[in-house]
């Protein structure tokens, strides 16, 4: 995969944490982990990005995860 601009979109309301590698794009989700989901690219099966669900509760959780592009060593800097 290339190197591509990560964005994130937090919706608050439900707690949930969407992470995009490079522009949104149609994708599929496969299970990570309970609550986690990695997306895919439908057109090239590429890694697109990830979901996560009850960011706010999990964000400790989450840094003992091996979560991919160092995802877990940043996860607390994605929300403010």
């Amino acid at each position: 995969m290339k190197k591509q601009q990560t964005q994130t979109h937090y919706d608050e309301a439900n707690d949930v944490l969407y992470i995009s590698f490079g522009e949104p794009r149609p994708s599929y989700s496969e299970d990570f982990a309970e609550g986690i989901y990695l997306r895919f690219d439908f057109e090239n099966d590429e890694l697109s990005g990830l979901t996560i669900m009850d960011f706010s509760k999990r964000r400790n959780e989450l840094k003992n995860l091996n979560l991919p592009f160092g995802i877990s060593e940043n996860v607390d800097n994605f929300v403010h």
